[in-house]
């Protein structure tokens, strides 16, 4: 008797563990993870790009999360241009039709869409993933990448999306901070979150959060630390990446530097810290000349931006561009790129 109780007792366990195994595969096949608000954003962590902002908490998002009118995969005869990058593209401090990409589209006209795949956050290393993964597939004709060197750099560093291998090229990390984070079964999360109202433990979504969105300014100063040529060596690599998977289909790309607040607008940070004048735009060369190595067409707001310093050219509150500064940047990048007449762009 005791044996068939015991026989029975095993059966039901087995079948439990078999029960919850099941839905454990199936909430992990379905894509479920935890998500968060972030600058009111609801944010979904991805071990892919580390997050993706989800659609439905703002009217101004697409479905695909992106600040920009719905994407069409299918093309009307007009070029199409991509822009992937960070908050400076998906612009949360302007209205919408501020936007740089919408300021592009104004000044090149109705030959051109412009689609805007900027997520606040993000590095370079993000925008590619979001690139391959589903950029490409937009079919674009041209690919602009937005790059803020100020923090760009530490970016790379900071989110172990990748590494660089001994040829120099870029290649998976074994380990990102959000693969740790999702290494926690997704049913222990539901049932957190079901008795405490968190998907996390306690102070670890304060961790993620500042290791995903605790972007400062990270001047590289001693260029021959190791931790700067790891960084510089990453942004080498990710820029590469970038440019072999456009060259594939041969679709041109550009880089866009945007300079920072500190830089332009407001040194004060600068001065406190003792940085010589000359240093300032270290960052911003360092990309320019990875870009000259790699044979990148690369475009500086950083001459333009100078000479228009005392337009307020950024927000003082946020330190983001300020619509001034957006419709500069339009002008600077169209006449760059030959989009527009450079006596247009000059207005």
């Amino acid at each position: 008797m005791l044996r068939a109780i015991a026989i029975r007792g095993a059966v039901g366990l087995a079948a439990v563990m078999l029960t919850l195994g099941a839905a454990e595969a199936v909430l992990r096949v379905a894509g479920f993870a935890p998500t968060f608000t972030e600058q009111r954003l609801l944010v979904k962590l991805d071990a892919r790009a580390l997050y993706r902002v989800l659609p439905g908490t703002r009217d101004d998002l697409n479905s695909a999360g992106f600040r920009d009118r719905e994407f069409v995969r299918a093309k009307s005869g007009r070029k199409r241009i991509l822009m992937v990058g960070d908050s400076f593209l998906m612009g949360l401090n302007v209205p919408p039709h501020q936007v740089l990409p919408v300021r592009l589209q104004e000044r090149i006209g109705d030959g051109f869409e412009v689609y805007n795949m900027g997520v606040l956050g993000y590095g370079p290393d993000q925008a590619l993933v979001r690139l391959l993964d589903e950029g490409l597939d937009l079919d674009p004709d041209i690919v602009v990448l937005g790059l803020f060197p100020a923090n760009d750099f530490a970016d790379l560093y900071e989110n172990q999306l990748f590494t660089v291998d001994a040829n120099g090229r870029l290649a998976p990390h074994p380990d990102n901070p959000v693969q740790t984070v999702l290494r926690t079964p997704r049913l222990a999360m539901l049932a957190r979150r079901a008795l405490t109202g968190e998907f996390f433990r306690e102070g670890e979504q304060d961790e993620i959060v500042e290791r995903l969105f605790g972007d400062g300014y990270d001047l590289l100063r001693d260029v021959d630390s190791p931790e700067s040529l790891q960084k510089i060596a990453i942004m080498r690599a990710v820029l590469r990446e970038f440019q072999g998977a456009l060259e594939q289909r041969g679709i041109p790309f550009w880089v866009l530097v945007i300079p920072s607040y500190e830089n332009i607008q407001n040194d004060a940070n600068f001065r406190r810290k003792g940085i010589p004048r000359e240093e300032y735009f270290r960052n911003e060369e360092l990309v320019m000349g990875l870009c000259g190595e790699l044979g990148i067409r690369c475009i500086d707001l950083s001459a333009a931006f100078r000479q228009h310093r005392l337009a307020g050219l950024y927000s003082n509150f946020d330190r983001h561009m300020s619509p001034t500064g957006l419709e500069l940047s339009a002008r600077v990048l169209g006449r760059s790129m030959g989009l527009i007449a450079p006596d247009e762009g000059a207005r």
